[in-house]
């Protein structure tokens, strides 16, 4: 996280308070979120169902983050800006 927060305040120096408090809100929602998800799913199901349901839902966020980097490059590719590798 600290290192998620320097590069935040290094974007826009002058909004670097905003974008740091903004980034944490995120994270402390993604967490209740998790939280909530986690707690339906034990009171549908069972404690025993949560390894399987959080396998499955990381392998969705793989093939979507995959996608979206696969977007990104060909963006990139197509904008003629080099990269190095």
């Amino acid at each position: 996280m600290p290192f998620v927060c320097f590069y935040l305040s290094t974007l826009v120096p002058n909004t670097a308070t905003i974008l740091v408090g903004l980034n944490s809100s995120i994270v402390q929602i993604g967490f209740a979120v998790g939280a909530a998800i986690g707690g339906i799913v034990i009171s549908i199901f069972s404690i025993n169902a949560i390894i399987p349901i959080g396998i499955k839902s990381v392998i969705v966020e793989i093939i979507i983050f995959s996608l979206l980097l696969k977007i990104e490059r060909e963006k990139i590719k197509n904008s003629k800006i080099y990269l190095i590798p």
